[in-house]
């Protein structure tokens, strides 16, 4: 599968989101992860995020058997996501708004451009650039930057990450990838470091 230029620690990163909302519509498959859950529901005010399963947030059975979410993007009038806010300034000019923006879009969203691919068998990682979408404006972008630096904030989220690919794996090994489906429902009344631990001993109990 090509996911795009591959990049090393000291490649340079040209873009600056210019907002049009392109990337935010169209047949994208934009996949979550528990803290991307968790950011949604807080960001909504809710207080577990099984309220955003099944409306803005889709389970969907992958070919080995594991649940992993994904935005459930609306289909009317043409498909786009759940929180694109599309509004017209003084000027006529479009724009693309994510209600989520800045801190509390998918990890995916935020280090776009910049995309990761990680083997949790191997534990191999790799960074690859894939343009949202063909001449995005936000290639433009004159601002240099290193891929190292690029994803330096979310350094511990991708951590975190790796961690729960691994929890996937001990579904697969124990021959129980449909019981995945329960890590998604969570409440969110404490901080995410606890939400997560008891994440991982509730699936120890799984059997």
């Amino acid at each position: 599968m090509t996911h795009g230029l591959p990049l090393n620690d000291n490649d340079i990163v040209h873009f600056n989101c210019r907002m049009c909302g392109e990337c935010c519509s169209g047949l994208m498959k934009v996949r979550l992860n528990p803290y991307d859950l968790y950011l949604m529901a807080r960001r909504l005010k809710l207080k577990e995020t099984g309220l955003l399963i099944n409306k803005t947030v889709e389970l969907l059975r992958e070919e080995n058997g594991l649940y992993l979410p994904y935005l459930r993007f609306k289909q009317r009038p043409f498909p786009f996501c759940p929180f694109l806010e599309n509004r017209i300034d003084d000027d006529n000019h479009l724009t693309g708004l994510c209600r989520l923006h800045r801190d509390d879009k998918p990890l995916v969203c935020r280090m776009s451009p910049v995309g990761r691919s990680y083997d949790s068998l191997t534990d191999k990682e790799s960074f690859f650039f894939l343009a949202p979408l063909d001449n995005c404006p936000g290639q433009e972008a004159v601002s240099k930057i290193t891929v190292e630096k690029w994803i330096s904030p979310w350094k511990k989220e991708l951590e975190k990450e790796k961690k729960f690919f691994h929890l996937l794996d001990s579904f697969l090994e124990r021959k129980i990838p449909e019981e995945s489906l329960n890590l998604y429902y969570f409440k969110i009344t404490e901080d995410f470091d606890k939400v997560f631990n008891d994440i991982i001993k509730r699936s120890r109990r799984i059997r």
